[in-house]
């Protein structure tokens, strides 16, 4: 019971580290919050979930096959270190263009399914969260193990999109400043791990 808590707890932190960013899915909860009620808004985020759910699983297929396809256990732990850092400091340093809203005549569902499978961005991310898992190690591949992390992934992703629904008016009036702020979170929490692993790997070696 104890590790399905902890594959929960993974993929809800992943996701929720995923989601924070201010990009289309979540700039468009908040302006469909706005102009067309919190009901519209909700309805896209439960459609932007679904497509999230099916990058982590897309990702943990594929990260699997990734790990197999290396020789050297050490050569992957090495390639998370410097993904981890470059994409941190990508975060650190972003240059912070408005995002725009997209006013399609969808049904909210659906425009939510759409407005993530436009942002390729987030498969890589799983991507890379599930190497960086499998590297340490973290992700148990037992089917139950999978779908408490499946289910973490849901539930992060939604709550995530919620919060920027319930705090819409503010995230509209300041979103250029609450970018930067959560932009340097986790561009400073990615270098962390970074270096985290960095250690980790020095400290096995010797």
């Amino acid at each position: 019971m104890t590790d399905i808590l902890i594959h929960l707890s993974i993929g809800w932190f992943a996701a929720v580290l995923g989601a924070l960013p201010l990009g289309l899915v979540n700039l468009n909860v908040v302006n469909d919050a706005i102009l067309k009620g919190n009901k519209e808004a909700f309805k896209l985020s439960l459609g932007a979930t679904a497509v999230e759910i099916l990058y982590a699983i897309s990702a943990l297929i594929a990260g699997k096959q990734l790990i197999h396809s290396l020789d050297s256990n050490l050569w992957i732990q090495l390639f998370v270190v410097i993904i981890l850092l470059i994409i941190g400091l990508l975060f650190l340093f972003k240059n912070h263009r408005e995002v725009k809203t997209i006013n399609i005549s969808l049904p909210p569902f659906i425009k939510g399914m759409g407005l993530n499978f436009l942002s390729p961005q987030v498969f890589i991310y799983w991507l890379i969260a599930v190497v960086y898992l499998q590297s340490t190690p973290g992700i148990n591949y037992d089917m139950k193990y999978l779908i408490a992390f499946i289910l973490g992934v849901g539930f992060g992703k939604l709550i995530t999109l919620l919060f920027f629904l319930i705090i819409a008016n503010i995230i509209k009036a300041k979103s250029q400043n609450i970018s930067r702020k959560i932009n340097t979170i986790i561009g400073s929490i990615l270098i962390g791990l970074g270096f985290i692993q960095l250690l980790r790997l020095y400290f096995n070696s010797q």
